[in-house]
């Protein structure tokens, strides 16, 4: 596999067409058979009766039968996309019509960006976050291949990002793991582009995409932490490489500061601040009772084991000092933040969690410059994993339109 992506390096723009493309015709797909660009918001009508008519906008449409839910015990409940399109409706209303307000709103970016690209055509929203989600998979498949690229390794390991089963789960339920985790490689790019903005500019892209989904903020932090103690190796001059708590400060002001700003705003307005699926005890979620195959059994052969299996083969043997620690700093964080303390697993299904192990993914696929580390033996075990991991692709893309036809 190695061979045969050295020799096909591609191009990022390359990459990003054929992800868009593979995208755009499982979109049209969809709807030239018959299906409605609605049936991606999953609404549920248990939430647009809790509202009680509070807004004038979110509404029902009457020649419009939302899909029922699979899951038998909560039938009309729907899923999250159906939050983001009640926020890009009515932002200050939509708190009627969801569960947690507090939580919901956090991820505030993509409906407001859909809600200005709609300029007052509420209409024309549905349709906003489907095309928004899919750029945004476009832009992070070409964010990542581009970083790639820059190491001297080939572009189409990011096709394992762009077409991670987790990301087409989001597309196809318009969630804000696409827009989130497109700022993330992109916010990378710019950090290390030796330009002397690259901090601020950084930090700011950063920002976005906490406001878009807090468990990107990973990053900047692990980002902030090694330039503090370990030193900024791409600094433009030499006199700035070293170990920076003013550089660390000042990128770590700008990514985590409008996700604080915003959470005391809503902590004003809402009464509280949700912490979504995190829990203070380490794999709470996977020994939580009762243990049900079907959700923590599918979570860690498909997720969880092959997180760990990737973690342990991307294990520098290099010095301490060396850089080829900072990408594996990243795994690990993010393996520590949406595995061993996400609460989630024993009531969330392979829906949700596989789109918060997105960050592992693209954490791994920053780890690829440390492959040369890797022996035969480990390398075959992250070949497995990989494999293991993105097998219920194709599973992904037709059993989540299968289950939407059916009105509830």
């Amino acid at each position: 596999m190695r061979r045969l992506f050295q020799h096909h390096r591609g191009t990022p723009t390359g990459v990003a067409i054929v992800v868009l493309a593979l995208y755009g015709a499982w979109i049209s797909a969809y709807l030239i058979t018959g299906g409605d660009v609605r049936d991606f918001i999953r609404i549920g009508t248990r939430f647009l009766a809790q509202g009680n008519h509070r807004s004038k906008v979110i509404r029902l449409d009457p020649g419009y039968h939302p899909p029922a839910n699979q899951n038998k015990h909560a039938r009309g409940y729907g899923y999250d996309g159906q939050l983001t399109y009640y926020i890009a409706l009515d932002p200050s209303k939509a708190r009627y019509y969801m569960d947690l307000p507090s939580y919901r709103y956090t991820h505030i970016l993509q409906p407001m960006l859909v809600r200005g690209l709609a300029m007052g055509h509420p209409e024309a929203i549905p349709w906003l976050l489907v095309v928004v989600n899919w750029l945004a998979v476009g832009a992070g498949t070409w964010a990542v291949a581009a970083w790639l690229r820059r190491r001297g390794l080939s572009a189409w390991w990011a096709a394992i990002y762009g077409l991670w089963p987790g990301m087409f789960i989001a597309v196809q339920r318009d969630l804000t793991e696409p827009l989130s985790y497109a700022l993330v490689p992109i916010a990378i790019l710019v950090l290390e582009s030796r330009e002397r903005w690259r901090l601020p500019a950084a930090g700011v892209v950063f920002g976005l995409a906490g406001l878009a989904r807090q468990t990107t903020l990973v990053f900047p932090i692990v980002y902030a932490l090694w330039i503090a103690f370990r030193g900024d190796p791409e600094a433009p001059d030499g006199t700035g490489r070293g170990p920076s708590w003013r550089r660390a400060s000042v990128l770590l002001g700008l990514s985590l500061g409008p996700y604080v700003a915003y959470s005391l705003f809503l902590l004003e307005w809402l009464g509280s601040i949700g912490t979504g699926g995190s829990s203070a005890i380490p794999f709470a979620g996977l020994v939580h009772p009762p243990f049900r195959p079907t959700r923590q059994g599918i979570d860690l052969v498909f997720v969880v084991l092959p997180a760990l299996v990737v973690l342990a083969a991307f294990r520098p043997r290099r010095p301490f000092s060396r850089p080829g620690w900072l990408p594996w700093f990243l795994l690990l964080a993010n393996f520590l933040a949406n595995v061993i303390f996400y609460g989630n697993f024993y009531r969330s299904t392979y829906t949700s969690v596989s789109r918060v192990a997105t960050g592992i993914v693209l954490s791994a696929l920053l780890c690829l410059p440390n492959l040369s580390e890797v022996d035969e033996r480990r390398r075959t075990w992250l070949v497995a994993a990989v494999v293991v991991s993105m097998s219920l692709t194709p599973l992904v893309a037709v059993y989540g339109f299968s289950n939407v036809s059916a009105p509830g």
